[in-house]
């Protein structure tokens, strides 16, 4: 189950007001209230909304595929229940939230007194000072009052750039190896700014155009508690914003 590190166009994500697709059934199955689920939570936030998109899916892992809860089950964020979702890829559950900071706490309830919980914190963007202007394939300074997560955390910023036709992504990372940069666990920082480099050959023309930079966190259940056997958490801090490219 690999995720990419800034999928923001996850499967989940992607099904807000897509309620209308055709369901398959061969890519999920019923809970039974016993097998084990594996959850993958996600929550996505954009700076400056009054609210959280949050999603769920859970994962028999035997069989490989997505589960669909009883009825009279529950899957809740902060109290919010999330509504259960047929889609062509499997079955996933989903809610938009008047919560725009500090702890999500997901709770899943199973007949007839059965729960898990998982609490997790949106990470914390700390941009002091977003960039005006960017030139192509130069390393992009951006000041940062950067707390750094706990140990079981992964945790990273990206800032892409939307051109017309193309989207030129800087990502930040802290690891080398044979002269190409890698993700790390932990982004560059360099004397109170995030360091961020090109990954992307194409650069958009000189212009002003729409970006934005992502914080996000990406945590293994099972190094953070033991709750958990198996499972994943992703959660990203959205700050959309103008540049101009020279």
């Amino acid at each position: 189950m690999k995720r990419n590190l800034f999928s923001l166009i996850l499967v989940m994500g992607s099904l807000l007001g897509c309620v209308h697709m055709t369901s398959n059934t061969n890519t999920w199955i019923m809970d039974d209230g016993s097998m084990e689920l594996t959850p993958e939570y996600t929550v996505q936030h954009v700076q400056g909304q009054p609210y959280s998109d949050v999603y769920t899916a859970f994962t028999f892992i035997s069989q490989k595929k997505l589960v669909r809860l009883r009825s009279g089950d529950d899957i809740t964020v902060n109290g919010h229940v999330l509504q259960g979702m047929a889609h062509t890829q499997g079955y996933y559950y989903q809610a938009r939230i008047p919560v725009t900071e500090g702890t999500f706490t997901f709770m899943l309830t199973r007949a007839p007194s059965r729960t898990m919980t998982h609490s997790f914190e949106l990470p914390v963007l700390g941009i002091r000072e977003l960039p005006k202007t960017y030139r192509p394939y130069e390393t992009l300074r951006v000041p940062v009052e950067y707390v750094e997560p706990p140990q079981y955390v992964k945790d990273a910023y990206d800032l892409p750039i939307y051109g017309p036709s193309l989207r030129f992504t800087l990502v930040s990372t802290t690891r080398r190896k044979d002269n190409h940069y890698q993700f790390g666990r932990l982004p560059e920082i360099q004397d109170d700014a995030i360091v961020f480099r090109n990954i992307t050959e194409r650069a958009p023309q000189p212009g002003e155009y729409r970006a934005e930079i992502h914080r996000q966190h990406r945590i293994v259940l099972n190094e953070m508690s033991g709750a958990s056997r198996t499972g994943w958490a992703t959660l990203t801090h959205t700050l959309p914003f103008t540049i101009e490219v020279k």
